[in-house]
């Protein structure tokens, strides 16, 4: 085993919960930045780790419908606003949906083709990320009769709630101007950079990625950054390190 208990107080201290994936393998994010997990199939991995860049998403494209469109829609009128709102939107900014941790089976299902993919591990400022909160029920903001607008708090609710169904992702967002973002076509991106930096690789447990070939590969490109397997535990439903991929610094 290559794991090292030791670090596991240090993410206790860092505020981190009791279990994460990474606690055992790597120090937590330093001060001012939060450790995240971007999950995708193997051949977009690769493509993130060579050419250092995350895809922005737009909102027509992710999963959940009632993206922007949390609001109670009972009043035809709110509806509409809230529709124009989103539309509007829609060309102006996108964002990349990180997970707070890496160890739920389902988040590999859904996002990291079904265990074959890759999770890739970023400390990223606080600054850049907002935590999505859950929600059993529609938002119920009071909005005045003949509004033209909403408000900022209202679009931020909007932005930042979703169906607490939705709750197993820990998603974390970073919205992102689309004019200020990289393109290529019709797709847009964001740069990894100090901001975003990344610091793990880890390949799922049904990923037949070679190893050594995929270290090689992403200390070519980042430096320093950790790229390891993982595997099922033993005693709980749960995705976690395979300690004896797991290469400590010397």
């Amino acid at each position: 085993m290559a794991l090292n208990e030791k670090l596991r107080k240090l993410w206790k201290a860092a505020g981190y919960d009791r279990g994460h994936g990474s606690d055992a393998v790597l120090p937590p994010a330093p001060k001012g930045f939060k450790r995240l997990y971007y999950l995708t199939g193997p051949e977009h991995a690769i493509s993130n780790i060579v050419f250092s860049r995350l895809k922005i998403s737009r909102f027509p494209e992710l999963n959940d419908p009632f993206e922007l469109l949390g609001q109670n829609f009972s009043n035809k009128a709110v509806r509409k606003l809230i529709r124009d709102h989103r539309d509007s939107l829609n060309d102006k900014i996108g964002m990349v949906c990180f997970s707070e941790d890496w160890t739920d089976p389902v988040l590999w299902g859904h996002y990291a083709a079904k265990h074959r993919g890759v999770a890739l591990g970023f400390d990223v400022k606080d600054s850049l990320v907002e935590k999505v909160q859950y929600s059993s029920q529609r938002l119920k903001q009071k909005i005045p009769l003949g509004a033209k607008a909403i408000t900022p708090k209202m679009k931020d609710l909007l932005l930042y709630t979703k169906f607490e169904s939705w709750s197993y992702e820990r998603e974390w967002r970073l919205v992102h101007e689309l004019d200020e973002a990289e393109s290529e076509g019709s797709l847009y991106f964001l740069p990894i950079s100090k901001t975003v930096k990344l610091v793990e690789v880890i390949l799922g447990s049904l990923c037949d990625l070679d190893l050594p070939k995929m270290r090689k590969l992403v200390n070519s490109h980042h430096a320093g950054a950790m790229t390891y397997k993982a595997r099922l535990a033993y005693k709980s439903f749960r995705i976690i390190p395979s300690g004896i991929t797991v290469v400590q610094p010397s």
